[in-house]
């Protein structure tokens, strides 16, 4: 029986997901972490044999921009990271090893009992990218940081709620703690050198320019650095028209 592969407009983290939870990866690769990386490696795979046109747009935070299966072009999704600059794009790996092994450790449990209840897809992604010791961008650092609101659940026994294997998943203390003080040094590096950060970026086609200024709103989908998918509203007050 083949591996599985990515569905069409499926994102990364549903993709992981599905993946490691197929009767076939578990018949073939027991071990989690083995699962794991040769999801990932399926996803890798597929994105390059489907990757669209490429053209250079100086306007893009790294100066390329994708052709998207509806036929509008994006900046930069599927081509590798160029270093430098301060955008949602650079990636970063430098998070202990004990957050690594916080989530190898929920990931143990999870393999064992399952995941019940427990966590969200984004959730279950997190553990699988720091198990597996993937780069991670700003966004997902910012994530981790806010993460420290459930810090009051955390010693919650995995065998009696969601609370210690979920902290786990994202890394635990150690990882959070780290994901806190990292993002002031990313932030504070940017200003020092008079960048400023920006979330995510959106270039209108002159079509969707049209439709918004038409219609006074726009809605866009777009997805971040780490395959989070959102809906974004653009809205555009016209004002009332003079006489003169």
């Amino acid at each position: 029986m083949p591996l599985p592969q990515p569905k069409e407009e499926e994102e990364k983290n549903d993709f992981i997901t599905r993946c490691v939870e197929t009767p076939i990866m578990n018949e073939d690769f027991p071990k989690i972490m083995q699962r794991i990386a040769v999801c990932v490696s399926q996803w890798d795979n597929n994105e390059i044999e489907n990757a669209g046109e490429v053209r250079e747009n100086k306007d893009c935070p790294d100066g390329y921009e994708h052709k998207m299966p509806n036929g509008k072009w994006m900046c930069g999704r599927t081509h590798p990271t160029k270093e430098g600059g301060s955008y949602g794009n650079v990636s970063y790996n430098d998070y202990p090893k004990s957050a690594t092994n916080n989530a190898k450790r929920a990931l143990k449990w999870v393999d064992e009992n399952g995941w019940g209840s427990c966590g969200e897809a984004t959730g279950k992604n997190r553990a699988h990218q720091l198990a597996n010791g993937e780069p991670i961008s700003r966004d997902t650092i910012a994530r981790m940081a806010s993460f420290k609101r459930h810090q009051q659940h955390k010693d919650v026994p995995y065998s009696e709620g969601c609370g210690g294997l979920m902290w786990d998943a994202w890394g635990g203390t150690s990882g959070v703690e780290w994901a806190i003080s990292k993002l002031k040094s990313i932030d504070n590096q940017n200003t020092l050198n008079n960048e400023i950060y920006f979330d995510h970026e959106y270039n209108f086609t002159e079509e969707e320019m049209k439709e918004l200024h038409d219609n006074g709103v726009l809605y866009a989908t777009q997805i971040d650095g780490d395959g989070t998918e959102m809906t974004i509203k653009f809205t555009y007050n016209k004002g009332e028209e003079s006489d003169y």
